[in-house]
Formats: C-alpha cells, sequence, structure tokens
C-alpha cells in the first residue's frame, strides 16, 4: 500500500490517461533528440525572439502542443519537432516543390536580395529573409516601423512568389533541426536546392547566420503603390457594402490603446509583461479572480472570462458592448459614456 507522502513516478501511458497534460511528458518523448540539437534548436529560437516577440509549440507522435512563449522554451525543448512564429522582421518563402524552390532562388539571386536557404526535411524548402524597412527622407518616419507596415510589406512581396501566402501573418514554421514525423528527416540549411535527407545522427551543427535585408526605394515604391491599389480596392468593397445595407465592422483598435481601456474599466489583481488579471465587472462578486487580458503573442488584446454557465472570449469591441449593456441594465448614466468612448476609439482609426 502507497504512503501518502511517498512519490510514485508515473509512466508516460498513465500520465497521458491521466490527462496530467504534455508538460509532464517532457523527457518522454520518442525519438528524442539529442542534447546538441536541443542546444542548437534552442539558441537559434532564442536569437529570432530577441528582435521581436514570438511564440512556439512543440510536435510529437501524439500530436501538437499549445502555444507557449518563446520564454517558456523549456516546455517542449525536448520534443522531436518545434513549430516557431514568423518574426516581425522576417518572411518566409515555403515552396512545397524543387521546381518552384528553384524560380525563387533565381529571382531572389537576381534581385540581390539575402536569404538563408533550408530543406524542410519533407518535400519542400525554405528561404528565410530578415528585412528592415527604409525610414522616411526625414529620418523619422515610423509608419515604416509599425507591425501593420512589416506586415503588409510581407503580403505585398510573398504575393509575387507561388509560395503560401499564410506566412505572411506570423503564421507557424518548423524550427531548424526539427524532425518531419511523417518523412523522417530534419530541417537543414543548405546552399542550393538539393535534398540533405539529413537525420540527427549524420547532422552537423551550422550556426546559421542572417544577413539584413533593406529594399531599395524602387521596391519601396511599388510597395506603396501596392497600398493605394489595397486601400482603393478597400474602399469600393466597403461602398458596395453600404448599397446593400450590409454593417460594416468595426476597425480594430491598437493594442496600447484596448489595454488602456481595459485598466480603466478593470479592478486589476495582477498585471505581469504577458497578462491582466482583474475581477469579472459581469459576474459579481468573483472572489477569485476569473477575467483575463492577454497582452502578448497571437491572442494580444483577447479577453478571458471564466464564470460558472462556461467561458466568454472577446476583443475591445465586445468588452466595450457588454459593459454598456451592463450600465444600461442597472439604468446608470456612464452606458452612453462607454458608448461614446467605443465610437469615438473607432473613427479615430477608420
Amino acid at each position: 500500500m502507497t504512503k501518502y507522502n511517498e512519490v510514485v513516478p508515473l509512466t508516460k501511458e498513465q500520465r497521458i490517461k491521466e490527462k496530467a497534460g504534455w508538460k509532464a511528458l517532457k523527457y518522454f518523448y520518442k525519438p528524442a533528440p539529442p542534447a546538441d540539437i536541443i542546444l542548437a534548436r534552442n539558441e537559434h529560437i532564442e536569437r529570432v525572439a530577441a528582435l521581436s516577440p514570438i511564440q512556439v509549440f512543440g510536435e510529437s507522435e501524439e500530436g501538437f502542443t499549445y502555444w507557449v512563449s518563446a520564454d517558456d522554451l523549456w516546455m517542449v525543448e525536448g520534443m522531436p519537432a518545434v513549430h516557431r512564429e514568423v518574426s516581425k522582421y522576417e518572411i518566409v518563402l515555403d515552396c512545397e516543390s524543387e521546381r518552384t524552390a528553384k524560380f525563387v532562388q533565381n529571382t531572389l539571386d537576381d534581385e540581390k536580395i539575402p536569404y538563408r536557404l533550408f530543406d524542410s526535411g519533407g518535400r519542400g524548402f525554405h528561404f528565410h529573409i530578415f528585412f528592415e524597412l527604409p525610414k522616411g527622407n526625414n529620418g523619422n518616419d515610423s509608419n515604416n516601423s509599425s507591425d501593420d507596415a512589416y506586415d503588409d510589406f510581407k503580403r505585398f512581396f510573398i504575393g509575387y512568389f507561388p509560395t503560401d501566402l499564410n506566412l505572411a501573418y506570423r503564421h507557424g514554421v518548423r524550427e531548424i533541426y526539427s524532425l518531419n514525423m511523417r518523412k523522417g528527416f530534419i530541417k537543414y540549411p543548405v546552399e542550393t536546392v538539393e535534398r540533405a535527407n539529413k537525420t540527427w545522427k549524420n547532422a552537423e551543427i551550422v550556426h546559421v547566420r542572417y544577413p539584413v535585408w533593406r529594399p531599395r526605394r524602387s521596391i519601396m515604391r511599388d510597395f506603396k503603390r501596392w497600398l493605394e491599389r489595397e486601400e482603393e480596392e478597400k474602399r469600393k468593397r466597403e461602398e458596395a457594402l453600404k448599397k446593400k445595407g450590409i454593417k460594416i465592422p468595426k476597425r480594430k483598435i491598437p493594442l496600447n490603446e484596448a489595454l488602456e481601456i481595459y485598466r480603466k474599466h478593470l479592478d486589476i489583481v495582477k498585471e505581469t509583461p504577458k497578462y491582466i488579471r482583474a475581477h469579472c465587472p459581469f459576474h459579481p462578486p468573483d472572489k477569485h479572480p476569473s477575467f483575463i487580458v492577454v497582452k502578448e503573442g497571437k491572442f494580444a488584446g483577447l479577453f478571458f472570462e471564466h464564470h460558472k454557465e462556461g467561458r466568454t472570449v472577446g476583443d475591445i469591441h465586445k468588452f466595450l458592448r457588454m459593459l454598456k449593456e451592463k450600465m444600461e441594465a442597472k439604468g446608470g448614466r456612464n452606458a452612453d459614456q462607454v458608448g461614446k468612448e467605443a465610437e469615438g476609439k473607432t473613427k479615430t482609426h477608420s
């Protein structure tokens, strides 16, 4: 008979059966990468994360994990494959065939755009390009430094190639030295479009360095014209929706302003660089604070509200709408003020 205070180690099957969580399976993955592979992979992810915050998730024979911050890389580092978010300053061209990869490589070489080429470990190749948008003529153009400017440039650039456009939106990409679970090979840097067919046993550790590409003026002029065409098409679509009587979705409120609105209306218990925890304003007294606002990563700006009826998830617009409904139900004077606040923020960024 087991004593109460006796620690009994569980087998892998027992952990899965008892739903101990994927964190507890860290040292039970098969196949497990060697220590030098883990260290090299971690170093590469940390260098990319130093440029801009990214998230990662792991993959094993059992499936995929949740997204976690690169600061919590230890949770997934022992898994056969690690996928990471594309950096703000990174373009990834995912080619599904050698023919497409050769076309992309010839185009990049002709345009003198620096890149690093990887055999994906499957049937395709990955081109990684780190770039920096030039500043304006006055040297302090903030538009080119915003997240939206970098995301727009990725869509503009990737649109010229027959590759996966999803990678323009901070999509997940297989990390270097990570195993392709179906093919059995790892992602590995190569010089030309040729299969490396590397495994952990025959792969040499390569410390990859990325040159920074700064688009020349002619490319930036094309980018500006592309933005103008996008805005014109967007305006035409909105006019067509108005004629049909369809309500146009509200504009996105910038993250920093959304967080300020949350802080203004919430009774905050704790705030960290990653989240805000507060008492739920919609289900008082909420003795155990259950209202969470995410501050970074893929779900930045969203709130998660846990209550007896279940869970509610939404953005800043839904939060303000729920707050207004609550105040109207109480007959308070602040309901109109909250409504004007939401409309004012929306008009400001329309």
